[in-house]
C-alpha cells in the first residue's frame, strides 16, 4: 500500500510562490476565512442529492487545493468531484466524510504553518 500524501506538499508551494512567506500567509488566511463557507455549501450539496451544484462546487475547491499544493484534500475533493460529475450517488456520503477529514486536516496544518510565517 502507498504512503498516504502529505497534507501539503511544502516544497511545491513555496516553489510555486518564489519563496514569498508573506504572499503565502496572505493565501492561507484567505483559504481559511472562506473554509467554512466553502465546507458548507459542499455538504449542502451532498445533503440535497445535487450532483450538478455538487460538481460545480467541489470542481472549484479542487482547483483552489490543487494550487496550494494541498496534496491530501485535493485527492478527496477530486474523489467526490467524480462521482458528482459522473451523477454517481453510490459513495457520496463516504467521498464527503473523507473530503471533509481532509479539509479539517488540512485546516489544521495550514494554522500550524500561519503561526509559523508569524514568528
Amino acid at each position: 500500500m502507498p504512503a498516504p500524501s502529505p497534507v501539503i506538499d511544502r516544497d511545491m508551494l513555496m516553489d510555486r510562490l518564489d519563496g514569498d512567506t508573506k504572499l503565502l500567509g496572505e493565501l492561507i488566511g484567505i483559504f481559511l476565512n472562506d473554509l467554512p463557507d466553502r465546507i458548507a455549501d459542499v455538504e449542502e450539496a451532498v445533503q440535497a442529492r445535487e450532483l450538478p451544484t455538487l460538481h460545480e462546487r467541489t470542481h472549484a475547491l479542487k482547483g483552489s487545493l490543487g494550487n496550494l499544493a494541498a496534496t491530501r484534500a485535493y485527492e478527496a475533493a477530486r474523489d467526490l468531484d467524480e462521482l458528482a460529475r459522473l451523477n454517481e450517488e453510490t459513495g457520496i456520503d463516504a467521498a464527503y466524510a473523507r473530503f471533509k477529514e481532509a479539509l479539517l486536516e488540512l485546516e489544521s496544518a495550514f494554522l500550524a504553518l500561519y503561526d509559523e510565517l508569524k514568528h
